[in-house]
This record gives structure tokens, C-alpha cells and sequence, in this order.
């Protein structure tokens, strides 16, 4: 196939990842970001053996390493009482049995790795400041129209634009997001605030009551991650920078553990923030004429597999090893659509099951050991195209 021009709105983790795979196989790209820069967002984000090979496909897994957090093992307890519930091996177990470590790291590093690696490929591909009004398609590509006013033009378009997105919404309607009844908090702990059991290489996750507490470390042992998530709250407002009420939070976990209310109040409540849950049911319409979508633009998912980011990377690397024969624009495309949703569309299934397990009144160990959807295997195991 000859070098193509490629599109993809959103310079989101998954955008980023088609971005250097693309270029990787000697496409042209572009990644149209809305925001004027990108800057330092978010907290932490597990990268399971599925997601990291990717990552190691795109030439960064050295890097991956320096940046990110490797532990030893998960631990899910009781949020009440603190009984052991499960333990999941991870450092070098997970490495031997799926060919790559599971890792833990903030999510603006990972960002930074990745728009490194696409601008190390090409300095000119990162386009900020151009928010996507819309699109039009013809036989010979596809024209971008931005709010700015400007356009651009692409052989195809990739809508890598979250659960809002804009392509989305052109190519299968204008359904909206839905409130999933799940309410977060998150927020970043210097670790010298709390006793030193909190830095151990390991994931801790309380789950029970309709609550549910992970945290771990991040940038070796000078930060905790701190994830809180409450089922049964009719708060609904978006955005990952909305300051958070301490109040709010001491209240929905009354009663949890002396280990997880350490925490809580080693909480700086300026550096606390809280977002309401969206996603949208699945769909099996992926792509139209030269468009296609990827990511939490296909399917946005609940957080409680740790998986959102590695679909978006399989999304990526599918995507790219579609593009990398000598195949035609519709045939890579259908190529595409009939590899991804059923894998996708089953974990985001599964990812709102999770959610359900972990805010049980009361978990048992007999609700997770016959889990088939915790199982690993089915999880990290998974080998897309590209490495076949």
C-alpha cells in the first residue's frame, strides 16, 4: 500500500499510540488536539502485559521502564474488616507468563513517552489548538473543518476523541453518554506523609459497601495514587479538575478501614479532585467510508479491570498492522472492524460487571475466585495482529 495521510482527532493516550504505531510503518499523521498544549493530567494508570508489548512495539519499552512503577504483586481486601480476599502475582510472574511486566505509572508520563516517541518520527505531527467541528468525506479522503476556522485534509480520518466525541457522533449519531451512578475521587499523596508500608511495590484495592479504594505507588516512592470510587451517588458533573469536599469523601467511607482512612487523611484537599462516571453501551459500528473510531470514542469503560488504556493501544495496534500490507484503504478498514469490537465490547462489558463485584455489601473470596472475567489469561494475554 502507498504512504497515507492520516488523520486522528485527539492526542489522548490512544491517539498518541495509533500516532506512533502509523508512523512507525512510514505513514503520514497528524494528531489534532484541542487543548493549547499538553500538559500534565490526571494521576495514575496501570499498563498491563497486553498494553506494555505495544509499547515495546512502538520502540519505547526501555523508556517504559524508567518511568514506571513495577509491582510485586495485587492485593484486594475487605474495606471493613481488611480480610484478604485475593492476591494476584505480578512483577516477575506476570513477566515469564505473558512477556512483559505489569506496570504502574503516572498517567502524564506515559503521555510525555508517547508524544516524545511521535515527535522523534516527525517534529511537525502534534497539531494543538484545533478542536473538530466537523467533517466531510468524499471518494478520494476526508475534509477536517476545526473551530478555528481552519481545515485540513486526510486520506482517512481516526476519531481517537473520548466519550464525547465529536466523530462519534457523526458517523453513528448523537446518542449522549450515559451516568453510569459512579462517582471518583482522585488524588496524588507524597508519600513522606504516611508510614512507610504505603511505599511497598504493590496494588492495593478495598472494595465493599458500595465503595471502592486503590492505591499504590507512583515515581519509585515519592507519590501514592489514590483512586475512590462510591456507587450510589446522584453528583453528575464532568471533569477531571473539579475540586473535591473533603466532607463528601470522610462520609462515603465511614467505617472503612484504619489503613484506607490513613489514607484519606493524608489527603491534601487542594489536591483532590472528583468526576462523575460516563460510558455509553457497546456498538459494532466502528468505521464508515474512510472514518473510523478508536478508543473511549468506541468504547468508553469503566475503570474496574484496569483496562481502558490497553483497548486503546490494541485499538492502535490492530489498527496500524491493518495498514501495514500491501491491502487497500476499505479492505484495512474492514479489517479492522472485524477484529476489534467483540474483544472491546467484552471487556467494557465486563468492566461494568467489575464495578458491581467491587461495591458488593459483602465481598467474599468465593465471588472472585470463580470470576472467569479476573482471570489473566483472558486479560493479559491477549496478542493482537501486530505480533502474530
Amino acid at each position: 500500500m502507498d504512504k497515507l495521510n492520516f488523520a486522528i482527532v485527539g492526542a489522548g493516550l490512544g491517539g498518541l499510540a495509533a500516532a506512533n504505531l502509523l508512523l512507525k510503518t512510514g505513514h503520514r499523521v497528524r494528531v489534532y488536539e484541542q487543548a493549547p498544549e499538553i500538559g500534565e493530567v490526571g494521576a495514575g494508570i496501570s499498563l498491563p502485559p497486553n498494553a506494555a508489548k505495544i509499547i515495546a512495539a512502538m520502540g519505547l519499552g526501555d523508556e517504559l521502564k524508567v518511568r514506571a512503577n513495577i509491582p510485586e504483586k495485587g492485593v484486594l481486601r475487605n474495606g471493613k474488616t481488611g480480610e484478604l480476599i485475593q492476591t494476584s502475582p505480578f512483577g516477575q510472574a506476570v513477566k515469564q507468563r505473558f512477556g512483559d511486566f505489569y506496570y504502574q505509572l503516572h498517567r502524564a508520563d506515559l503521555i510525555s513517552l508517547l508524544t516524545e516517541g511521535a515527535l522523534a518520527r516527525d517534529p511537525d505531527c502534534l497539531v494543538t489548538g484545533h478542536c473538530l467541528s466537523s467533517y466531510e468525506t468524499d471518494p478520494s479522503g476526508v475534509t477536517l473543518k476545526f473551530e478555528n476556522g481552519e481545515t485540513a485534509r486526510a486520506d482517512i480520518l481516526i476519531g481517537a476523541d473520548g466519550v464525547r466525541s465529536k466523530v462519534r457522533a457523526q458517523l453513528v449519531g448523537a446518542d449522549k453518554p450515559e451516568f453510569t451512578g459512579y462517582v471518583a475521587w482522585r488524588a496524588l499523596i507524597p508519600l513522606d506523609r504516611l508510614p512507610a508500608e504505603y511505599a511497598r511495590p504493590q496494588s492495593n484495592v478495598w472494595i465493599g459497601k458500595g465503595r471502592n479504594v486503590t492505591f499504590y505507588p507512583l515515581r519509585g516512592t515519592s507519590l501514592l495514587n489514590c483512586a475512590m470510587f462510591a456507587s450510589d451517588s446522584e453528583w453528575t458533573a464532568e471533569g477531571w479538575n473539579l475540586p473535591a469536599r473533603m466532607e463528601d469523601i470522610h462520609a462515603a467511607f465511614e467505617g472503612y478501614h484504619p489503613k484506607v482512612q490513613a489514607v484519606i487523611d493524608a489527603i491534601d484537599p487542594a489536591q483532590c479532585f472528583q468526576w462523575a462516571l460516563y460510558g455509553r453501551p457497546p456498538i459494532e459500528k466502528w468505521i464508515n467510508g474512510r472514518v473510523a473510531l478508536m478508543g473511549d470514542a468506541a468504547h468508553p469503560m469503566l475503570p474496574f479491570l484496569g483496562q481502558g488504556a490497553s483497548m486503546a493501544f490494541e485499538d492502535a495496534a490492530v489498527l496500524a498492522n491493518a495498514f501495514s500490507g500491501l491491502v487497500t484503504i476499505s479492505g484495512a478498514l474492514q479489517d479492522y472492524q472485524k477484529t476489534r469490537p467483540e474483544r472491546a465490547n467484552w471487556v467494557l462489558t465486563e468492566s461494568a460487571a467489575a464495578g458491581q463485584r467491587f461495591v458488593s455489601p459483602a465481598p467474599t473470596k468465593q465471588t472472585f475466585g470463580k470470576d472467569g472475567a479476573m482471570q489473566m489469561d483472558k486479560l493479559f494475554g491477549y496478542v493482537p495482529p501486530v505480533f502474530a
